[in-house]
Formats: structure tokens, C-alpha cells, sequence
């Protein structure tokens, strides 16, 4: 093994070039065979130029949803419902979790809840998945901060999309036969007051009253008890 008058190529046994070098803390190491020095130099030049690109990127990049979801999974380990918000997390994160925080919204959102609803969950289910990922985009903008105080989520905007429910089932009608035999009750009633009231009708029509100057109802009519 033989260096060069480069650092970081050096020349194994064999006269194959090898390139092991540490450039901004990380290390590059690969076989380049059997090239000429300049040869290998190129691809040194090529290779710490890469790496600035990724430290670069790396150091502007924005935290994806997966890195607000974790954070927000690490905060709730205290909660009962750990196991029920991991869950859903995991459902967001096959749809949305490359995404970073200001993408998710109603248009990236529509893939999940249309997968969702062919996988047979329910509407109910599927709103709580998508409430789980409201709170996750609320903390990002007003309490996970980058090292430089910057929030993860510049403005959240609160989404308006959610599973559409199933319509209720309408109400039952009370149906006809309970109001009609209200009225009539209320109006044989008030007829059984009046014919009481009048002098020489007590006596006859006092088998027919119910003890509270009412006339009994005569349907059978369950509505009516």
C-alpha cells in the first residue's frame, strides 16, 4: 500500500487505486481499480462534491410529517391511548409520512381517505385518524421548533376535509293513528266536561267517567295509553 500525491488515494498491492478520505466529518471510501492518478482525482473531486450537496440539503432541509409524528408519539407515552394513537400514526405515516408538514393538506389527504373507505373502515375511523393528523400539524406550527427557533410548520391552515358520515336514519313518524287519537281524546274530553257540566246528565253519564271528569279513551291503540 502506497500513497499518492494526493491525500486520500492510495495505491494497494495489487496497483489498484483505493480512495479513503474524511471530508466534512464524513468518510468516503471506495475501490476505484485500476485507473490512472488524475483518473481517481476526478473521482475524489467528484464524490466530496456529492457530499457537500448532501450536508447542504441536509442542513436546509425541512422536517417531513414522519418527524412530527414521532415527535408527537414520543410526547404521548404518558397517555392511556398510546397504542390507539401509534396506530393511527402508522396508517398517516404509508400515505403522507414523506411529506413535510405544509404539503398535507385536502388534496394529499384524499388518497389516504380513499384507501381507507376501500379497505372497509368506517367513517367514524376515519376521522379520527385525520384528527390525530389536526394535532400533529397544530403542534409542528406552535411548539416544535428547529435549532434556530424557526416552527416546523410556518402557518396551519385547520383542513376541512373529514370522512363524510353516514346520513342518519330518519326518525320514526309517530304515524298517524297517535296524533289523530290524541285529538279525538282531547276533544271527546272536553265534549265529556261540557255534557257533565250539564243539569241532569251527571247521574246518566257517571258510569262512563274515569274519576277525573274525563272520558276514557276507547281505542286499544297502545299510541293512546
Amino acid at each position: 500500500m502506497a500513497t499518492t500525491r494526493t491525500p486520500g488515494i492510495i495505491v494497494l498491492a495489487d496497483g489498484r487505486r483505493f480512495i479513503d478520505k474524511r471530508y466534512l466529518g464524513i468518510r468516503i471510501g471506495l475501490r476505484v481499480g485500476a485507473v490512472t492518478q488524475d483518473q481517481a482525482e476526478e473521482r475524489l473531486r467528484t464524490e466530496m462534491a456529492r457530499v457537500q450537496c448532501d450536508v447542504a440539503r441536509k442542513a436546509h432541509a425541512r422536517p417531513t410529517f414522519t418527524d412530527c409524528a414521532a415527535r408527537y408519539v414520543e410526547q404521548s407515552r404518558g397517555k392511556r391511548s398510546i397504542d390507539v394513537i401509534k396506530w393511527h400514526v402508522a396508517l398517516l405515516q404509508s400515505h403522507i409520512g414523506d411529506l413535510e408538514p405544509r404539503q398535507v393538506h385536502d388534496q394529499t389527504l384524499e388518497p389516504f381517505i380513499k384507501a381507507r373507505l376501500a379497505a372497509g373502515a368506517s367513517a367514524t375511523t376515519i376521522n379520527r385518524t385525520l384528527e390525530v393528523a389536526r394535532t400533529i400539524l397544530n403542534r409542528a406550527a406552535r411548539s416544535y421548533r428547529d435549532p434556530d427557533g424557526r416552527p416546523w410548520l410556518e402557518e396551519c391552515r385547520r383542513s376541512s376535509r373529514c370522512c363524510p358520515r353516514a346520513r342518519d336514519r330518519p326518525t320514526r313518524s309517530l304515524g298517524r293513528s297517535k296524533t289523530s287519537c290524541s285529538a279525538a281524546c282531547l276533544r271527546t274530553s272536553r265534549a265529556w266536561r261540557s255534557l257533565r257540566s250539564t243539569p241532569g246528565c251527571a247521574t246518566a253519564t257517571s258510569a262512563g267517567c274515569s274519576g277525573n271528569g274525563r272520558l276514557p279513551c276507547q281505542r286499544s291503540d297502545a299510541a293512546c295509553s
